[in-house]
């Protein structure tokens, strides 16, 4: 009887980013396809790390409210905005279908960042996994501030991560405060200086958001290599661009 090979994937990333979420909706897009529709020998473990984009002195939970637009506009400049959100990410949210807007407040995403992690903790990817998916679209979509405790605490009541008096407790506390900020921290030093980044069986590298082609022609080649056991996923990591294509 054959055995699917384990396929560890470590993403790293964050739920302020756009490029992120389209991302994160490549990357499980390919999934579903090399599983329901090529049927590859693969099973998928995903571990989701945080990523602060926003330095936590420019954005954190005290700082004051500002719509997305104005804050892209005071730090990126209105120009440079403009086209960042027309040229890139909203063009390639329309060919994903995802309603991307920039019309909600801007929000730290540290308190998001606890709660992924809290959710980790317990019940791996199949309670993280689905909260990811719940906070990026209350953020990216409907426009949710994600650095509010009842906002947060209503989405890990509705992905039964807990109950949602339990949740506000959770994050009036400082609990995995510490552990977020030095994953956080522990990513850049291993020279990360942007997301969405996806490790692949802790030896491949993938910078940026990359289409679902990309991340099924990879799986291709992993279901053709056969099984065998992963590395851990904090072995040496390789860029992309220099990635050899496994086997």
């Amino acid at each position: 009887m054959s055995t699917n090979r384990l396929v560890k994937i470590t993403v790293i990333n964050d739920f302020i980013c756009p490029n992120c979420y389209i991302g994160h909706h490549e990357l499980l897009s390919a999934i579903s396809y090399a599983k329901a529709v090529l049927h590859l020998p693969l099973s998928f473990d995903i571990e989701f790390r945080p990523y602060r984009l926003i330095p936590a002195h420019i954005l954190n939970e005290d700082t004051p409210k500002s719509t997305r637009i104005e804050f892209f506009q005071k730090h990126l400049g209105k120009e440079a905005f403009e086209g960042f959100r027309d040229n890139s990410i909203l063009k390639w949210a329309e060919e994903r279908k995802l309603n991307i807007s920039f019309n909600g407040i801007m929000s730290s995403s540290l308190r998001a960042h606890r709660l992924s992690r809290k959710a980790y903790l317990m019940g791996k990817q199949n309670l993280q996994l689905p909260f990811l998916c719940a906070t990026f679209k209350a953020y990216l979509e409907l426009n949710h501030d994600i650095s509010d405790i009842d906002v947060l605490a209503h989405i890990a009541e509705a992905v039964k991560i807990m109950p949602k008096q339990q949740a506000v407790e959770f994050l009036l506390s400082n609990e995995l405060e510490a552990e977020v900020n030095q994953m956080c921290e522990d990513a850049k030093n291993a020279g990360l200086s942007g997301v969405p980044s996806a490790i692949i069986d802790g030896k491949w590298l993938i910078n940026g958001g990359q289409s679902s082609e990309v991340f099924v022609r990879i799986f291709k080649k992993l279901a053709d290599c056969g099984t065998h056991a992963a590395p851990s996923p904090f072995a040496p990591m390789i860029d992309s661009d220099t990635m050899p294509i496994l086997c």
